[in-house]
C-alpha cells in the first residue's frame, strides 16, 4: 500500500510487474533473488499451502505458482506458475523460487520451457553452493524515490541469480544439448491471433479455437519408432457473469506426464486476474490433431482427446457447477491413414 500499488495488485493478484518490483527491490533494500525468497516466505504464510515464485525471462515480472484447490484434480505451484506464464503471454522463466525441489511431474513440465537448460533455482531456507544461509533477512521498509516518467526499469542483476544452482543441476539432470527440453513459451505457434464474431457466442468459440492454435505439444515428441509425426492440440475459452472471457491452451510433455490440460490454464488466467472461479458461467472446448502417419495413431490421439475434455468437463462441474460446457467438434488436418 505505501507504493501505492493495491490497485494493481487487486487486479492482478499473481502478477508483480518489473516496475513494481524494482520499487520493493529500492524499498526493501534486497536483491533480486532475496525478493523472491521473501515472496515465497510471505505467501506460503497467506496461503497456508506450498507455493513457488518465477521471474519471467527478458521481462523480469514476477509471478506467483500457489496450490488452489481444484477438487481431486492434483496441480503443483510449478504447474500453476507455468500456467501464469503462459496466459501473460511470457516467453520463458529466468528464475525459480520456492521451498522444495519440484516434483517428478513438476519437472517433466518445467523441461518443456525453451529456457529450462539456463533456469536458476533459488531455495528458500535452505543453503547455497557456498553453504552460505539463503533465509531472508529481516525487512526494513523505506519509500523509494518517485520515477520519472520515460525512466527504464532495471532489469534483474544477473549477478543476484548466477550465485544460485541452475535447476537443472539441482533435479540431478545432465545436461544433453538441449535433446531432451522443450520450448514452451518460444514455440513458433504461440503467437497473436485475432478473435471474430459478430456477438459473444462467436467470439468465445473463435477464443477457443485460436487458443486451440495456440497450445503447446513437444516437437520431439512428435516423431515415433513406427514413423509419422502426430500432434494434439486443445484449447477452451471461458465466460464470465461479468462477460469477460479467459482462454487456455493445453501445454504437453514429452514425458506424457506433468501436462496442462485447457481448463487448468484457462482457471489460472481467471484466478491470476482476481476472480472467483464459480464466476464461470460457460466453457467453450475444442482440439485437434495432425497426423501422417500409417501406425493408427490418429486413434490413440482421439482417444486422448476424448479423455482431456472429460477431464476439464468434470473439473468445471466441480469449481462452477451451474456453468454449461459446449464441446466444439475437433478439428482434424494432415493425412491419415490407418493401419
Amino acid at each position: 500500500a505505501k507504493l501505492g500499488w493495491s490497485t494493481r495488485l487487486e487486479r492482478k493478484p499473481w502478477v508483480i510487474l518489473s516496475d513494481a518490483r524494482v520499487d520493493l527491490e529500492r524499498s526493501l533494500g534486497f536483491g533480486t533473488d532475496e525478493l523472491l525468497q521473501a515472496l515465497v516466505c510471505w505467501l506460503e504464510n497467506a496461503m497456508a499451502s506450498p507455493v513457488v515464485v518465477g521471474l519471467a525471462h527478458v521481462s523480469h515480472n514476477i509471478y506467483f505458482g500457489p496450490s488452489p484447490s481444484l477438487g481431486v484434480t492434483q496441480l503443483t505451484p510449478e504447474h500453476v506458475l507455468i500456467a501464469n506464464l503462459l496466459s501473460h503471454g511470457e516467453i520463458g522463466l529466468a528464475a525459480l523460487a520456492g521451498r522444495v525441489c519440484p516434483s517428478s511431474p513438476a519437472a517433466d513440465l518445467l523441461k518443456e520451457v525453451a529456457n529450462f537448460k539456463r533456469v536458476r533455482w533459488i531455495a528458500t531456507d535452505a543453503r547455497t553452493d557456498e553453504t552460505q544461509s539463503v533465509q531472508p533477512r529481516e525487512i526494513s521498509f523505506r519509500t523509494p524515490d518517485p520515477r520519472e516518467l520515460g525512466t527504464a526499469i532495471r532489469a534483474a542483476r544477473r549477478s543476484d541469480l548466477n550465485r544460485h544452482p541452475l535447476l537443472r543441476k539441482a533435479l540431478n539432470i545432465e545436461a544433453d544439448g538441449g535433446a531432451n527440453y522443450g520450448n514452451c513459451l518460444a514455440h513458433p505457434n504461440f503467437v497473436h491471433r485475432d478473435i471474430v464474431g459478430s456477438n459473444m457466442e462467436e467470439l468465445q468459440i473463435s477464443l477457443a479455437q485460436n487458443s486451440m492454435m495456440r497450445a503447446y505439444c513437444p516437437q520431439r515428441a512428435l516423431q515415433h519408432e513406427e514413423g509419422g509425426v502426430c500432434s494434439l492440440l486443445a484449447g477452451c475459452a471461458l465466460r464470465t457473469s461479468a462477460g469477460l472471457l479467459f482462454a487456455g491452451s493445453s501445454v504437453g510433455t514429452e514425458a506424457g506426464t506433468g501436462a496442462l490440460s485447457p481448463l487448468q490454464v484457462a482457471l489460472t488466467s481467471l484466478a491470476a486476474n482476481g476472480l472467483q472461479m464459480d464466476a464461470v458461467t460457460s466453457a467453450v472446448w475444442v482440439s485437434g490433431t495432425t497426423c501422417k502417419s500409417s501406425n493408427g495413431r490418429h486413434a490413440g490421439l482421439a482417444s486422448l482427446a476424448e479423455r482431456w475434455r472429460d477431464q476439464d468437463e468434470a473439473l468445471l462441474r466441480m469449481v462452477s457447477p451451474d456453468a454449461s460446457f459446449t464441446r466444439v467438434p475437433a478439428v482434424t488436418t494432415g493425412e491419415v491413414t490407418e493401419s
